[in-house]
């Protein structure tokens, strides 16, 4: 096999996985229904080799579903809080309907506050999906790499 052909192999393989990772997004789980709610969790949102998006942020979607256990009060309440300020939030939601959102938030710290009731039970987690930015100047690298290798002017031995 010729090393042109090995690189060829490699970009493809680089490619396939930035793919993969923009399909299957870094998750965290915040809550989950079986355990007691944790009303604050700190979660970190960092870019992968510092790339974000034109206003210097990140997509994060926040997948949260509330279930009753019991005959308690159904309202949803969640806060997303960095520092002292407050980026999101939803007051009064209804527990059977989904309560996530997606955000774009810079780099850095965040705290989502869950308020709790009586008989509920959340289903939180976070997707960061930090490689969507990126992937894009991979790609166009792996372009102009592969331009690059099949017009080389290869020698005959």
């Amino acid at each position: 096999m010729e090393r042109w052909q090995k690189v060829g192999i490699g970009l493809a393989l680089v490619l396939l996985l930035l793919q993969m990772g923009v399909w299957f997004p870094s998750t965290q789980t915040l809550n989950s229904v079986e355990d007691p709610i944790k009303e604050e969790v700190d979660f970190t949102v960092e870019p992968i080799l510092g790339q974000t998006d034109d206003e210097g942020r990140i997509k994060v979607t926040f997948h949260c579903q509330a279930t009753l256990t019991m005959n308690g009060n159904p309202n949803v309440e969640w806060f997303l809080i960095e520092g002292r300020r407050e980026v999101a939030s939803l007051e009064g939601g209804d527990a059977a309907d989904p309560c996530g959102d997606t955000w774009y938030l810079e780099p850095g710290t965040y705290t989502l506050m869950t308020f709790k009731t009586d008989g509920i039970r959340y289903d939180q987690s976070i997707e960061i999906h930090s490689f969507e930015e990126a992937v894009g100047h991979f790609r166009m690298g792996a372009f102009f790499l592969c331009l690059f290798v099949a017009f080389w002017k290869r020698t005959v031995d």
